[in-house]
């Protein structure tokens, strides 16, 4: 049918075919080849018309008294040769409806995504929920229908994400690239996605473990709760390695990222106003914040090899917090002393 319509079609001067992945190493193609191949991995000529550049949205932004800095949080971050474009389908339809929402992520589903991935693929995916996380991978300009089949390489994944526009690749060359999500509209996307897949009962079990407000019962309520998630991991999910004392620990990390997965992908059923990682508050870092209508709940977490004191680690971790907890106290008076730890 190709090689008939296009190749071989004497009547036909040109023709310009679209899609979203590139295909390679398929026999059926094989009538079908010397194509002139523009991707979102190296084209550098028809760059701005995979979506709108930003020129183009101020102006719409102006006509429409949107903001531009708020239409480029949600929408903007996909690059072509380098270049950030923006999503053109939920650009129009914010500038329709005057509001900034997941409109393209609505219209399609990542249920092949998640039939696709392995657990540690999905564990990898879920790190990228951290404000600001990268991931440094493997990546091919292509893929092959017979590697979705049979499941896909870290190569094939990434390659199929991108390409569908569901991550950005930030750099890309003779190294492994770098991928993230690039705006608003996919880390909803993401959350949701990782939320429903990893944890499906999670909704009603989270907002009544965090409706109760008080650290020792929410402790409680969530432990065995992220005992159950953890216990469906395989091991090789939760690797261990070796410190510089010589002891072996799963890095803390791990549980970071599921926690923070887990609680970012039920903001609609939390509600809560913000929920920040790793963002620097007294003498360090806290793990995670997160302001629950005008409560403040801080979480440390600790790793310890097999024969570390676990309550030793716990009290060294409520006195990282108790410092963290004190410059909230300063810096946001609103939070007076509703401020816990877990």
């Amino acid at each position: 049918m190709l090689s008939g319509a296009m190749k071989g079609n004497m009547c036909l001067e040109k023709g310009l075919l679209t899609g979203v992945m590139r295909v390679s190493h398929e026999g059926l193609l094989s009538g079908f080849n010397n194509l002139q191949t523009y991707d979102v991995f190296e084209d550098s000529v028809y760059t701005g018309d995979y979506g709108l550049t930003r020129g183009e949205v101020d102006e719409l932004c102006a006509a429409a008294d949107l903001s531009a800095e708020e239409m480029r949080l949600w929408y903007n971050g996909i690059k072509i040769d380098n270049q950030e474009i923006y999503n053109t389908f939920s650009v129009m339809s914010a500038v329709g409806k005057k509001k900034f929402s997941g409109y393209w992520s609505k219209s399609g589903t990542m249920e092949l995504i998640s039939s696709l991935s392995s657990a540690t693929q999905k564990n990898a995916l879920m790190g990228l929920l951290v404000p600001g996380a990268e991931l440094s991978v493997k990546i091919e300009d292509r893929v092959s229908p017979a590697a979705l089949k049979a499941g896909l390489s870290d190569e094939a994944l990434y390659s199929l994400l991108v390409q569908s526009g569901y991550l950005a690749l930030t750099k890309w060359g003779e190294k492994p690239g770098t991928v993230r999500i690039p705006n608003k509209e996919l880390e909803k996307a993401w959350s949701n996605f990782i939320y429903a897949d990893f944890f499906p009962e999670a909704g009603s079990a989270l907002k009544g473990i965090f409706s109760v407000l008080e650290p020792d019962l929410i402790s409680q309520e969530l432990e065995p709760y992220l005992l159950t998630a953890l216990d469906e991991l395989s091991f090789h999910n939760v690797p261990t390695h070796v410190c510089k004392d010589g002891k072996r620990r799963t890095h803390e990390a791990f549980y970071h990222n599921v926690v923070f997965g887990v609680l970012k992908g039920g903001e609609g059923d939390l509600k809560y106003n913000s929920l920040l990682s790793n963002r620097e508050s007294g003498d360090g870092r806290y793990d995670v914040d997160m302001d629950l209508r005008g409560v403040c709940v801080i979480i440390e977490f600790k790793s310890g090899s097999e024969d570390e004191d676990l309550l030793k680690l716990a009290a060294d971790a409520v006195d990282q917090i108790e410092g963290e907890a004190l410059w909230f106290r300063l810096e946001a008076s609103h939070y007076g002393d509703r401020c816990f730890m877990l």
